[in-house]
Parts: structure tokens; C-alpha cells; sequence
């Protein structure tokens, strides 16, 4: 019997840390309780209000003031813009050899 636990001391050793470590892990990080519905449902609530809060700042913004698009100097404006060009698009298949 002894000769058999010394020729197999290292298994031994690593079932025992196995074992130590299963139970390690359930005592430091027990299972998390899952959400009631009560909780969910005020979460759901919460939601609704900011939607509603944004929706709301969304009507002030309705009755912005627009004059601005009538003055003289914002109509004397000039589009400076730059137009991009049109260039050739690459190979179909940028992995295959060159020249394929």
C-alpha cells in the first residue's frame, strides 16, 4: 500500500489541489441570485424616462429661433469646399500575387 501512494504521490497532490481549488473558488465567489421582476421592472421605467426626457428637449428645439438663415450676412456666405476626385479602386483581390 505505501509503495502504491509513492509511486503515485504526484496525482495525489494534484487531485488535492484540485479539490482545494474547487472549494476555494465557491467560498470567495459564491453563485449570483438572479434578478426578481420587481427589480427589472423599475429598471424598465428608467429607461422609459430618459426617453421621454430626450423627446422633450427635442420639442424645445422646435421652437428655435431661424432668423439667423435670414440675414444678410449668412446669405452672403460662399461655399468654399474642396471636391474630392474619383480614383481608381485597387485590385479585386489585394492577396493574390502581382501581376494575377
Amino acid at each position: 500500500m505505501m509503495e502504491s501512494l509513492k509511486k503515485n504521490k504526484v496525482a495525489l497532490v494534484g487531485i488535492a489541489i484540485i479539490l482545494f481549488s474547487f472549494f476555494a473558488y465557491k467560498f470567495f465567489f459564491p453563485p449570483v441570485e438572479p434578478l426578481t421582476s420587481t427589480e427589472s421592472s423599475s429598471s424598465a421605467g428608467l429607461v422609459g424616462q430618459d426617453l421621454i426626457s430626450e423627446l422633450n428637449r427635442l420639442k424645445k428645439l422646435s421652437n428655435m429661433d431661424t432668423s439667423l438663415f435670414e440675414n444678410p450676412i449668412f446669405l452672403g456666405l460662399k461655399d468654399i469646399s474642396v471636391s474630392i476626385q474619383q480614383k481608381p479602386i485597387g485590385r479585386v483581390n489585394p492577396f493574390l500575387p502581382v501581376g494575377q
